[in-house]
């Protein structure tokens, strides 16, 4: 009896060592990715959205919210996980294999950091989620939640909202960035430079006024030599 009462005690403490754990692993992430980030701008490299912040504050969530912060937290993972799927299914069915070794070719360095930090997020991802609902995490959290019924209990749901929301950016973007608009965004880009590079439009955003359509787009221009980005925009 003693020793089942002992274990009744370890398990709860456990489970926060293993959240303050995983809260710790966050927060390395977080200053890895914000030293990537002053490294992208210092050498005018392309530059993704930064991840750091959003790393700390997951962070906070399991410092300060134990088995709940831990349950968010999971859930997220699961989400982030489905969703990163679907965003790098997107990426390679829009953009052009060249332009992705062309960019290789002018930044090997940071081409080098993005092919190690894009898998090691989505490797963190996976870890956190299998650590925050191992039996010792679920057992805590129902226990601590017994009266609380809601889909947030349970994780994997977040795989299949994330999964949802990448199958809809894995059709649509590719859709929106190589249609009929996308390829009067490249003849207007070619008008300026010339036959001497390759298009490909990165990003595009369309609105209608007065019955009107406004496109703005960002047109990508590049060879083996060289890349540049051509803003484009007009009204039909």
């Amino acid at each position: 009896m003693t020793e089942d009462h002992n274990e009744d005690v370890e398990k709860p403490e456990w489970a926060k060592a293993t959240i303050r754990k995983v809260g710790w692993v966050f927060i390395y992430a977080g200053l890895l990715d914000v030293a990537f980030s002053i490294y992208s701008l210092t050498h005018q490299a392309i530059h993704f959205p930064n991840f750091g912040v959003s790393l700390f504050i997951v962070a906070a969530f399991l410092f300060r919210g134990g088995v709940k912060g831990a349950l968010f937290v999971s859930w997220m993972t699961a989400f982030g996980i489905a969703g990163s799927v679907g965003g790098l299914i997107a990426v390679l069915f829009t953009f052009p294999f060249g332009l992705i070794l062309t960019y290789i070719k002018l930044e090997p360095v940071h081409g080098i950091l993005i092919s190690i930090l894009l898998p090691a997020i989505m490797a963190l991802n996976i870890w956190a989620y299998r650590t925050l609902t191992s039996p010792v995490i679920r057992a805590a959290t129902e226990e601590a939640l017994v009266n609380y019924r809601s889909s947030w209990l349970n994780p994997a749901r977040g795989l299949w909202v994330g999964g949802c929301l990448g199958l809809i950016f894995a059709v649509s973007l590719p859709m929106l960035l190589r249609g009929a608009t996308a390829n009067e965004a490249k003849r207007k880009a070619a008008i300026e430079l010339g036959d001497a590079y390759k298009y490909c439009v990165t990003s595009m955003s369309i609105s209608s006024t007065n019955e009107k359509k406004h496109v703005q787009a960002v047109v990508t221009a590049y060879n083996s030599e060289e890349i540049k980005n051509i803003a484009v925009e007009w009204s039909e």
